[in-house]
């Protein structure tokens, strides 16, 4: 009887290990399967969040572009330059004796300039000298005569318009004092001195071929004679 119930235990316990042992491994199956289950969804979720958060990259990355400031192309700078007059004249005596200045105002017409104006003189007499403000000398020494210079006016811009610049060219005469005047009723060449008696009423119009001299010499080389009053 004993065995018998020996035998019965046994095989009571053969049992319960082989339903314990298949439990067990219907458990792993299905732990297996839930997180084979689990990296599928994971597998296919990954991209959707990829793609949405590209997506809201490029949404923010289009809200930049678009509050960033456009930058647009600056226009030509209109300004324009003349010389004020056809020729400056300047006394010979006075250059003889130190240098002469002629002022921006007297020598240059500028309008529409959008900047800061500057100049500067590009070719010319070494005697006459551009200063970055406009004005010009003329220095002591400079012989009578008629002289050219280049300057270049140059407008430096600012937010809307590009720098700009435009030259100009300027005649710059020294003349003596003497004057070569044509009589109107004979036609005879006649010059006058300062402090002669008509000297401070006659008119020099040298489109009628009136001349100014600078020395007495230099009026009879050219065919004058001097006033007899």
């Amino acid at each position: 009887m004993s065995r018998i119930l020996s035998n019965r235990a046994t095989v009571s316990d053969t049992v319960m290990s082989r339903v314990a042992g298949r439990a067990a491994s219907r458990s792993a199956l299905v732990m297996t399967s839930i997180a084979m289950i689990a990296i599928a969804i994971a597998l296919c979720l990954a991209p959707a969040a990829a793609w949405a958060d590209s997506g809201t990259k490029a949404t923010d990355a289009q809200a930049t572009s678009a509050d960033a400031p456009v930058a647009t192309a600056k226009a030509a700078n209109p300004i324009e330059v003349t010389a004020k007059k056809a020729k400056i004249t300047i006394r010979y005596a006075l250059v003889k004796k130190a240098n002469q200045t002629i002022k921006k105002s007297k020598a240059f017409s500028i309008s529409n300039a959008k900047g800061t104006v500057t100049f500067k003189k590009t070719s010319g007499n070494s005697k006459i000298t551009v200063a970055k403000n406009g004005n010009i000398t003329v220095k002591k020494g400079l012989k009578a005569g008629t002289y050219k210079i280049n300057v270049r006016v140059r407008a430096a811009g600012n937010s809307k318009f590009r720098q700009g610049s435009r030259t100009v060219t300027l005649k710059i005469r020294l003349r003596g004092d003497i004057k070569g005047n044509i009589s109107y009723t004979t036609g005879e060449k006649i010059y006058h001195l300062p402090g002669d008696k008509y000297y401070d009423s006659t008119v020099i119009d040298e489109s009628e071929g009136e001349r100014w001299f600078v020395t007495e010499n230099q009026a009879k080389k050219a065919g004058w004679r001097h006033s007899w009053i």
